[in-house]
């Protein structure tokens, strides 16, 4: 079974308006990186909202959020094209600063308070590591700080001058052998 790039998006409804999010890549940020976030944004019974309409605001929150915390990214609207809508969409570039789930909340706030209502709409996102947070050049731990290797050490030490002691020897012998 394939999953559609309509499956993959997140939908949330809330009173009247309905919102689809839908992050790059593939709706799996990368942490560190720049990713561009769309929200289609439309009324009961599909009618397209227009960018007009509303003042909208995207705060972003760092899970598990508490009411009070302080927001990882807040910003206001920027008009772009995506997919299939004609349309423009409610758009953003967000920069997740690390790996892990976050919350975010799109805002809307009427222009005009002509039967139009506010709207707050949530979608909880993953964000995974990004290239810039691999750490494939760093060691896995640091062996000089390592109890088990600083016992271990001095032992290799006394085995090697053993071994080197054991070979000089053997080859005195061979070359004594070869001299009679």
């Amino acid at each position: 079974m394939s999953v559609s790039t309509a499956d993959a998006h997140k939908v949330q409804v809330k009173d009247n308006i309905g919102a689809i999010l839908h992050i790059e890549p593939n709706d799996m940020p990368r942490a560190g990186e720049s990713s561009q976030a769309w929200f289609a944004l439309t009324r009961k019974g599909g009618k397209a909202i227009s960018l007009e309409e509303y003042y909208y605001q995207l705060v972003v929150y760092a899970e598990p959020y508490v009411l009070g915390d302080i927001p990882v990214l807040k910003l206001g609207k920027t008009a772009i094209t995506a997919d299939r809508y004609r349309q423009g969409v409610i758009g953003a570039t967000l920069n997740f600063p690390s790996p892990g789930r976050y919350q975010l909340e799109l805002n809307g706030t009427p222009v005009s308070k002509q039967h139009i209502q506010p709207f707050n709409l949530k979608f909880k996102v993953t964000v995974v590591v990004g290239s810039s947070n691999t750490r494939l050049n760093q060691p896995i731990f640091n062996i000089w700080n390592s109890a088990s290797i600083n016992f271990a050490f001095p032992l290799m030490v006394i085995i090697l001058v053993i071994i080197g002691l054991l070979c000089c020897h053997i080859l005195r012998k061979v070359k004594n052998k070869i001299n009679l």
